[in-house]
């Protein structure tokens, strides 16, 4: 296999003399390739799943703040923590996550 920026090229096909260097891709060249493109493409879907998680976390939070708002948060237990002690956990706990190194912005 050749390849030149980022197109792969079969070693039998006719290369036409525009193309500019090319060079043959070892085994280990092409082993190499793969486990780099498959370790990003997992990062990519673990960035994905913590975004949809951010976005689950924001909805929850506003709906929380709604029912507060509409005093339809009570509490069947007296040991039961405020809502805005959970909300303000929650918060912190966000905020400390976004800040974390394991948050990858996209």
């Amino acid at each position: 296999m050749f390849y030149t920026n980022a197109l792969i090229i079969p070693s039998e096909a006719k290369i036409d003399a525009r193309v500019g260097h090319l060079y043959e891709l070892t085994d280990g060249e092409y082993s190499l390739i793969v486990r780099i493109l498959d370790k990003f493409l997992n990062h990519e879907h673990e960035a994905s799943a913590f975004i949809d998680m951010e976005e689950e976390i924001d909805l929850l939070e506003k709906s929380i703040l709604s029912k507060a708002f509409r005093g339809e948060l009570g509490t069947n237990d007296t040991n039961d923590e405020p809502a805005i002690e959970l909300l303000k956990r929650s918060l912190k706990e966000k905020n400390e996550y976004m800040s974390s190194s394991r948050y990858v912005h996209i």
